[in-house]
């Protein structure tokens, strides 16, 4: 199932008494990290597919410190019956990745028996958000909660992964984007020059961000 989609790159299944499962998209194929502990004490062994159809490889068994109970996804995870995402978007522990995190918490007759965590990284969002722009010289553009950018919009200087990774989560500024601070701070919207603009609100289970898009009059 996971190989037949392009938008989740990481699952983690943790279980209360500490044990996990993590399956990490590695960008050919699924590599898989599991967790045991005793205690205070982790092991944990990562099993290596390079490729579709390439063997697969066991690593040894090391010492870990990281227990994915101290993250604070899990920590809401204890307390809260329903699914969330994460309100805002952060870099990733295990990749370095920016991204947002969807959280379910597990029970069994109200007793709590772990999460199954699922990540997204905002680059997954700007490939989709290119897909869907209605003419070339369109710009759509995500902000989360804080203003900060989830997707990109498709010019010139973002068109490489290396140039958009530092561009993540900035705040439109008079240096970042500055033709979208007319939409943006204003209520209701003003109008932006050449172009027919939108910005519209969105809540679902705890993430929050709007939709903007502008498309060229001619």
């Amino acid at each position: 199932m996971l190989r037949q989609q392009a938008f989740v790159t990481s699952v983690n299944l943790v279980r209360a008494a500490g044990a996990s499962v993590l399956l990490l998209f590695n960008g050919s194929d699924w590599d898989t990290r599991s967790i045991f502990r005793e205690g205070p004490h982790g092991q944990q062994r990562w099993t290596r597919r390079p490729a579709r159809h390439q063997a697969t490889v066991e690593e040894a068994w090391t010492a870990t410190e990281y227990d994915p109970r101290t993250r604070d996804w899990y920590r809401k995870a204890t307390t809260r019956p329903t699914p969330f995402w994460s309100p805002l978007a952060y870099r990733f522990m295990t990749t370095g990745d920016y991204g947002l995190t969807y959280t379910i918490p597990v029970r069994k007759e109200n007793v709590f028996l772990g999460v199954v965590s699922v990540d997204v990284k905002t680059e997954e969002f700007t490939t989709a958000a290119w897909r869907i722009h209605p003419t070339p010289g369109s710009r759509v553009m995500v902000l989360d909660a804080q203003g900060g950018a989830l997707t990109l919009p498709r010019t010139p200087e973002y068109q490489t992964a290396k140039h958009r990774a530092g561009a993540y989560l900035r705040k439109i500024d008079r240096d970042f984007l500055p033709e979208l601070l007319p939409l943006l701070n204003s209520a209701p919207p003003s109008a932006v020059p050449g172009y027919f603009s939108a910005s519209r609100l969105f809540a679902w289970q705890g993430l929050e961000w709007k939709l903007t898009a502008l498309i060229p009059e001619e």
